[in-house]
């Protein structure tokens, strides 16, 4: 009775000894494939594939905005002068904050998809200490760092960090409505002269 027992005992041990070597192998699997370097490379091509695309977009912002300022100070007679200065000064201040501002957006988006694989990974350890084999652990862990970043990837056109240079648009608009004033009041300056005269008449 008493042998029979041990023998029980020990194949116990020995299944549960087994179950811990299966799910060891599969964590590791799961560690390899998160912590393997192409990943590592990948997560930094995007996130520079994130700046450059903001990059270009402020350059683009940037062109309007000095053509918004070239143009209000020319309709306003201020070309060359110290609102002109000043103006260029402020658009110059505000490419450089969009420079600091795409850097630290393009890196909080690489730090989200590494925390996105950090929470992937979690709960794939999670499923391997449930009895998931260590093969399909592999490949779930290679198919959700292809979608994380692939979601990312699809995601980047809506990256943004707002309009840099809004102020010089109004300054554009609040010259087009000056001088719209102003060819009204010549237009109604001229209407009335000649209209006088022809009331005189």
């Amino acid at each position: 009775m008493g042998g029979s027992s041990n023998k029980a005992s020990r194949e116990a041990q020995a299944a549960e000894a087994a179950r811990q070597a299966r799910i060891q192998n599969a964590v590791g699997q799961i560690n390899a494939v998160y912590s393997a370097p192409q990943r590592d490379k990948e997560i930094s091509d995007y996130q520079s594939a994130v700046q450059q695309f903001l990059g270009e977009r402020l350059n683009r912002d940037k062109q309007q905005a000095d053509r918004d300022v070239r143009f209000a100070m020319a309709r306003n007679g201020l070309a060359g002068g110290s609102a002109d200065v000043d103006a260029n000064r402020a658009l110059s201040e505000k490419y450089q904050e969009g420079v600091l501002e795409a850097t630290r957006t393009a890196m909080g988006r690489g730090a989200q998809l590494r925390s996105q694989d950090q929470q992937a990974q979690q709960n794939l350890i999670a499923l391997a200490q449930s009895g998931m084999d260590a093969t399909t652990a592999a490949q779930q862990a290679s198919e959700s760092m292809r979608v994380n970043l692939a979601n990312a990837k699809a995601d980047m056109g809506q990256q943004t960090f707002g309009d840099m240079f809004s102020q010089f648009a109004d300054l554009y608009k609040n010259s087009q409505e000056q001088k719209g004033k102003r060819e009204a009041q010549k237009y109604g300056m001229a209407q009335g002269l000649y209209g006088g005269i022809g009331g005189y008449q």
